[in-house]
Order: structure tokens, then C-alpha cells, then sequence
């Protein structure tokens, strides 16, 4: 005994009184095993010699075990002695009967001390690890145990069966994990490394209703119903784990995060079973991001969490009271307190950059923090990494453009750049305004900021985007109406549902060129093919008009596009083509800007006459100085008038006109002088 006291000093001391506990057990029955040895081995089996009641009824009447007797009575002592073991644990949450414990604690024994296996190799006569009638005839439970499919032990895997050879009894066996949490070691399955996490509470954000959750789900489970859901819903990276563990955390329960999206179909129903016993064994709601189909387990533990995205509506159990809550995004000063409490480096940024930083992008808290693991050195490179983030969330629905023009370079009439401007003010200041709760409540629904530009092409619709979208320090998307609209009933709208789910969350300006198509005038009904035409129409209406984001429609003919959606649109921008005054500005600026400020100087009057004589749009303007650019450096000169004029020629080919002779040669006579 002293060998097996020394042992025991070095695991936990449960373990040790366990394994002490066995061993006594092991010699007692060894004592009886040797006796029935001494006789006719034959004789014994026809005579059931070796029955539970002869054993006993030995061990009572012989002497030579009496000292055995009082250890073992001792080592149990002990044992009970013992309180809040997670052996102790373990059998009060899954229920196990006394004879279902014993075979519990004799696993584990056999698994944390090889000597304790190699005894049950002499005990069973099949291997190195105890079997049922082992532990049957150790702790007088019969001739061997027999157990349902519905037993805790088998129903929530805590016991594995190994048949080593035909015919021989099964050996029982215990995952590693299991082990090491019934040796007071928190950790997770081996099952659950993969998909699963413990989220500690941390510091909530001010306005997540923490604790008003935490009261009603401890109502609700004071009534007596069998368990409560909790449905947080929220974008990725909202917070929505974080919100459950404080909730949870309230009511003194732990939150396990389980994600069995990237599980094998075939393997689910484990990882799934594995996840609810550890959530008994932690005393922690399990957090579902894919709920289980719920009904193949035993009793569930009694909070559930149900992780729902957006556009997700997963459930819980049906018979089960749910609590829905649904997370606010950050304010911008929640916002800027994010950046400031997981970015340290960020409280040594500009105040004016960090408060530019925090209106501009609505960022949760995974987005802050995996910005963070990229040590941005300002704000503008945390602004940086915040976009290439979400870049990839519209996938091949949008294309990306680049925004490098600035208002002086966007040359429209006074009307429209007051308009566009004030564009930029709302897109800027949008975000605090629907923080206002007052505000909110009386806009319950349009909070996007939706604005149709018309106008011929080539009159600085697109560029205006672009200018918009530099301003805001966002990206501009162009959607692509090619993938988008589809010859099939329904197939558009679903299109569109995809693009705008995509870009709810995404700090970025969506560009919807040649909007009639998608935004149409309704039809007259003369077919199914029209019924379903306006089916989609109707439908895209009121998804644009409740979508909660930044997009600029942008058509050809304002005419084409159905007037009701135009009534209710707040920002209707009708470009015009330039007049004289603006071509004449686009020529001095072009050229200023392509061959340089001399060249412009030299070319003062030119200019004047090409912005008279040809009206022009801003994008054929741009042209015509680039060919002229071209033509100059092949020349080897500097950019001249007849440069321009050939730029301006070949831009009138592309719509079917040209610069007579005549023309050519009065206009090149007037910009000489």
C-alpha cells in the first residue's frame, strides 16, 4: 500500500482515492479468484462456483481477507468523503445510476494508472482495460452489467466498446478529453478542437441589453418550462458570442461556441452530441452559429444560444420559450472607444482622424480586432485594412473602382454640384443621424441613402460617384446588371436579394449603372411573362427602398424608370450636357493636367473656339486631349491646336459626324491669332 499512497501523490487527490479504492477492490476479488484456483476448476463451473453470492459469503467468513475488508471500508470512506470531485459532477448532471458510476470510476482508474488496467487484464482475461462483467463482480453490481441504448453512459458517449477478438468480451474505454476533465483538467473534446469555443465574458458595449436579457431568461427558466433559447441576432464580428457569455455569465453559466458549418454530414451528429456534454459538464450554454437538429439527444442542457446572421432565422427547440434580441451596431463613439480599447497604439492618432475613422466605417468588433492584428500605424492605414476586409463580400456581383478623381475635377453646372455636395454632406453625417433615437422611431424604415443621377452619357455621372466615394473615404462598386438580370422567372430578384444582403454591412458606395434595367417602368399585363416581368419590379423596389446602405442609381433617360420609385426617392440629380462656359472650363482643365499648365497657357484661345463650336460631353472632351497627347509625343512636339482639333474629329466619327475642310481650316485660322 505504501507504493500505491506514494503513486497517488503525484495526480489529483480524488484520483488517488479512486485508484487505492479499485486496487483494494482487485485484491479482494483476486483473494477469491486464487481460492477457487486451489479446487477442481471444472467442478467449480459446473457447480457455479464463482457466483456474486458464494464471493461474498467467502469474503465474510474468511479471515485472511479481514484485514482487506476494513481497507477497502476505509478507502470508501474516503472516497465519500470526497465532495464536488468531477467524478461527483459528472454523475449528477447526466444522471447515472450507482452501477453506471462504478463503470465510470473504473474506466477512468484503469485510464490514468496502467497498473489498474494490467489488474483488470487478470480480473477479465481479455486485455488491459476493464469490461462490463469486470466491473460488475468488483462492485458487486451481479455478474456483469447490462445496458440499454438508453443509457447515459452509452447515450452520451462517455464510454467507447472494443471487442478484441471474436467471441471475447468488449473492453471499455475513455476518450482522452474525457479523461482529463474527469482529472479536474477544463478541457474541451477531442471532438470539439476543431468547432468549438469557450467565450469568457468580457466588457459589454453600453447600449446591449445585458442585463434586462439576463432577468427575463431567468424568468422564463423559474417557470418550470424544460429550457430556454436565447436568439442573438447580428452581423459577423457583432459581438454576439461576447453578448451570450455576459449574459450567461449573469446567471453564473459558462458559453460554449460551436460552429459545425465545416463539420462532414457524417460526423455532425457527434460533434453536435459531444458539444451538449460538454455544456452539462462546464455547466455552459452552448452557442450555435449552425443549430443541431436538437431531437436525436438526450435532454439538452437548459440554455441554448441560437447564433443568427442576417437573413438567418434558425430555431431552437419548438417546445422551448425563445428570447430574442437583436444586437444595435456600434454608435461612432462606441466606435471610436472600440478602436481606442483594442488598439492601444490608436489613443496616440489624431482626435479628428480617429472621430473620421469611426463615423466613416461601421465596424463591430471583430472587424476592429482583426485590424488590430495588422498594427495599422494611423488611422488612415486602419482605415485601409477595414476595406480590404470586406472587399471580397460582394464577390463577382461588383466590380471595384477606382476613386482618384476630387471635386476639381468633376466639372458640372452649379445646380447639380450644390446638389451632389449636399449628397456628400448626408452620406457623412448620416450614420450619427440615425443614432438620434427620436429620429429613428419616426423613420422606422428608408434609413439608405438612395440617389438617382440622369443625364446623357459622358456627363460626369460616373465620375461623380467616384468623387463621392473619395470624399467618404469608401469604395465604389459598380454593379455588374449582367449577372444580375436573368431571362428566368424569379432569378433577378433573387440576384439582387444576394447583392444587397452582401453589401448591407459594407462601407461602400454601390453604383447601379443603367439602373432602367433592374428599376423600370411596371408593364401592362398581356402575358405570364409580364405578371412575372412586374413581380420582379415590384419586388425590387421595396428591397432597394429598404435597404439600409449608400447607392447611387444612374440611367441615361430618366423616362425609362418607373415613376412612383422616382416620387419616392429623396435625391433625384438631372445632368445636363455642358454648355460653352463648362466645355471651355474641361478644355483648360484637361489639358492642364495632361500636357501641362505651358501648354494650356499657349493654347488660351483654341480652347475657346473648340468649346464654341462643338458641343461636347465631359468624356469626349477627356478623349479627344488624350488622342491629341498621342499624336503630339509621335510628332515629337508639344500638344498644338491641330492636335486637339484631330482628337475632336475623331471623337464626332464615333457618332457619325466630322469637321469639314472649311471648318477645319477657319478654326485653325481663329486659334492662331
Amino acid at each position: 500500500m505504501h507504493a500505491v499512497a506514494q503513486e497517488s501523490t503525484e495526480r489529483p487527490e480524488h484520483l488517488g482515492v479512486l485508484c487505492d479504492l479499485v486496487r483494494l477492490r482487485a485484491r479482494l476479488r483476486l483473494a477469491w479468484m486464487s481460492h477457487l484456483a486451489d479446487g477442481d476448476r471444472v467442478k467449480a463451473l459446473l457447480d457455479d462456483a464463482d457466483s456474486p453470492e458464494a464471493e461474498a459469503a467467502w469474503q465474510a467468513e474468511t479471515p485472511e481477507v479481514a484485514s482487506l475488508r476494513s481497507e477497502l471500508g476505509s478507502a470508501r470512506d474516503a472516497w465519500d468523503a470526497l465532495t464536488d470531485t468531477p467524478v461527483d459532477r459528472l454523475v449528477q448532471v447526466l444522471h447515472l445510476s450507482l452501477a453506471e458510476a462504478d463503470l465510470v470510476a473504473l474506466v477512468l482508474a484503469a485510464s490514468v494508472d496502467p497498473q489498474v488496467g494490467e489488474l483488470c487484464a487478470l480480473l477479465g482475461g481479455a486485455g488491459a482495460a476493464p469490461t462490463f462483467a469486470t466491473a460488475a463482480r468488483l462492485f458487486g453490481h451481479d455478474r456483469t452489467l447490462v445496458l440499454s441504448k438508453a443509457s447515459p453512459v452509452l447515450a452520451w458517449q462517455l464510454i467507447a466498446l472494443e471487442a478484441p477478438r471474436v467471441g471475447a468480451p468488449a473492453l471499455v474505454s475513455m476518450c482522452a478529453s474525457l479523461v482529463q476533465w474527469l482529472s479536474g483538467e477544463p478541457v474541451l473534446d477531442d471532438a470539439l478542437l476543431a468547432h468549438a469555443r469557450q467565450v469568457r465574458p468580457l466588457d459589454p458595449l453600453p447600449r446591449w441589453p445585458v442585463t434586462d436579457t439576463a432577468r427575463r431568461l431567468e424568468q422564463v427558466l423559474g417557470t418550470g418550462a424544460p429550457g430556454a433559447v436565447l436568439r442573438v441576432d447580428g452581423p459577423v464580428g457583432s459581438g454576439r458570442r461576447t453578448f451570450a457569455a455576459c449574459v450567461l455569465g449573469k446567471l453564473g453559466l459558462g458559453l460554449i461556441a460551436v460552429d459545425t458549418g465545416g463539420v462532414p454530414a457524417e460526423q455532425r451528429a457527434t460533434v453536435e452530441l459531444r458539444a451538449q456534454r460538454q455544456a452539462w459538464l462546464d455547466h455552459a450554454g452552448p452557442a450555435w452559429v449552425t443549430p443541431p437538429s436538437w431531437s436525436p439527444f438526450p435532454p439538452c442542457f437548459p440554455v441554448q444560444v441560437v447564433l443568427n446572421g442576417p437573413g438567418d432565422r434558425h430555431q431552437g427547440p419548438v417546445d422551448w420559450p425563445h428570447i430574442d434580441v437583436a444586437l444595435p451596431l456600434p454608435t461612432v463613439d462606441e466606435r471610436a472607444a472600440l478602436w481606442r480599447a483594442i488598439v492601444p497604439a490608436s489613443t496616440a492618432w489624431p482626435s479628428n482622424e480617429l472621430r473620421a475613422l469611426s463615423r466613416r466605417h461601421r465596424v463591430t468588433v471583430g472587424e476592429v480586432r482583426r485590424a488590430a492584428w495588422l498594427a495599422p500605424d494611423g488611422a488612415t492605414a486602419a482605415s485601409i485594412e477595414v476595406k480590404a476586409a470586406m472587399r471580397d463580400k460582394l464577390g463577382d456581383l461588383a466590380r471595384r473602382l477606382p476613386c482618384t478623381f476630387t471635386w476639381d475635377d468633376l466639372v458640372v453646372s452649379e445646380p447639380v454640384d450644390v446638389l451632389l455636395r449636399e449628397l456628400a454632406y448626408e452620406a457623412e453625417v448620416r450614420g450619427s443621424l440615425w443614432e438620434d433615437a427620436e429620429i429613428e422611431r419616426l423613420f422606422p424604415q428608408g434609413k439608405g441613402l438612395i440617389a438617382l443621377v440622369t443625364g446623357p452619357p459622358g456627363t460626369g455621372k460616373t465620375m461623380s460617384a467616384q468623387v463621392l466615394a473619395g470624399q467618404l473615404g469608401v469604395d465604389l462598386f459598380r454593379i455588374d446588371l449582367s449577372a444580375l438580370v436573368s431571362k428566368y422567372v424569379g432569378e433577378t430578384s433573387k440576384n439582387i436579394e444576394k447583392v444587397l444582403a452582401a453589401a448591407e454591412r459594407l462601407d461602400a458606395l454601390l453604383f447601379f449603372d443603367e439602373a432602367d434595367a433592374l428599376f423600370g417602368k411596371r408593364t401592362e399585363i398581356k402575358d405570364a411573362h409580364d405578371r412575372y416581368a412586374n413581380t420582379d419590379t415590384n419586388y425590387l423596389l421595396q428591397a432597394i427602398e429598404t435597404w439600409p446602405g449608400f447607392a447611387i442609381l444612374a440611367s441615361n433617360r430618366r423616362g425609362n424608370l418607373d415613376a412612383a420609385f422616382v416620387r419616392r426617392l429623396r435625391h433625384v440629380i438631372e445632368f445636363t450636357p455642358p454648355d460653352a462656359a463648362l466645355r471651355l472650363t474641361l478644355w483648360q482643365r484637361l489639358v492642364g493636367s495632361m500636357a501641362g499648365p505651358e501648354a494650356a497657357a499657349t493654347l488660351t484661345e483654341g480652347f475657346t473656339r473648340l468649346a464654341n463650336a462643338f458641343d461636347l460631353s465631359g468624356a469626349q472632351i477627356k478623349s479627344a486631349v488624350l488622342t491629341a497627347l498621342l499624336e503630339a509625343r509621335r510628332d515629337a512636339a508639344p500638344v498644338s491646336f491641330p492636335h486637339l482639333l484631330s482628337g475632336v474629329e475623331r471623337e464626332l466619327w464615333k457618332v457619325g459626324r466630322g469637321v469639314s475642310r472649311a471648318d477645319r481650316a477657319r478654326l485653325e485660322l481663329h486659334a492662331s491669332r
